[in-house]
């Protein structure tokens, strides 16, 4: 199967990416050069108990140590790669389990992630329409956004495929089957619309069609994959992000 760049993230040392259809995960200087495999085997796609290997659908985060999180879509689950990690390095699950599931110790097709300063896992646990949160070595998670079951209310999440944090705690999340974009204040049972809010979904530049990931940059503007319009979408939703 040949390779293709299925996700990646910067940092202020590194580019990751990771490579879909070869089953890894490589590490690049800025200038684009000395690619490493950090994550994975070439050519060799994961099991459920193979903690060496990744599956196919897989998303990135890197936290200030350049440590490496991998959300491995289609085994369940969220490995954790220290940062000297190399090709064939076994990961460690600190989240989800050994094979997918709906409770509270398991995570089923699991997406976009993202890491606070402290070590909380945010899992877009998507298959479970919902959001999951980890603390650092927890064995279970706690859902902090969404019902566990598809809809459309503003307590309800349908296919949820990203979620960022701030600095205050509230999330951010992509809901691509509702077209729209959420914000989530901490301890709260509902979201508020803050993109794409229409209820349908559509071409406009108020609309999408099936978001699949964001970032934000310093500046506060949310930068949107919309993936069915073939397009990214940029608005201006904080004045700035981080601390």
């Amino acid at each position: 199967m040949p390779p293709w760049p299925r996700d990646v993230f910067v940092t202020q040392k590194h580019i990751y990416v990771a490579e879909s259809g070869s089953f890894r995960v490589l590490r690049l200087s800025k200038k684009g050069s000395n690619a490493v495999a950090v994550a994975g085997v070439m050519n060799e796609a994961a099991n459920f108990f193979d903690l060496t290997k990744i599956g196919l659908e897989v998303n990135l985060f890197v936290d200030n140590n350049e440590n490496l999180y991998v959300s491995d879509t289609i085994n369940g689950k969220v490995l954790w790669f220290p940062s000297n990690s190399t090709s064939g390095f076994p990961g460690v699950i600190v989240a989800g389990s050994t094979m997918p599931g709906e409770d509270s110790l398991h995570l089923y097709r699991p997406h976009g992630i993202f890491v606070s300063e402290v070590g909380t896992i945010y899992v877009a646990d998507a298959g479970n329409h919902r959001i999951q949160r980890w603390g650092k070595g927890a064995s279970f998670g706690v859902t902090v956004a969404g019902t566990g079951k598809a809809g459309s209310n503003l307590n309800e999440l349908n296919l949820p495929t990203d979620v960022v944090v701030d600095s205050k705690e509230y999330m951010y999340i992509v809901d691509a089957l509702n077209n729209r974009v959420l914000r989530w204040p901490p301890d709260s049972a509902y979201g508020e619309c803050i993109v794409a809010c229409s209820g349908s979904f559509g071409n406009h530049p108020h609309m999408l069609k099936m978001p699949t990931s964001m970032a934000f940059d310093s500046y506060g503007s949310l930068f949107i994959v919309d993936s069915l319009n073939f397009r990214i979408q940029k608005f201006q939703i904080l004045e700035k992000f981080g601390k």
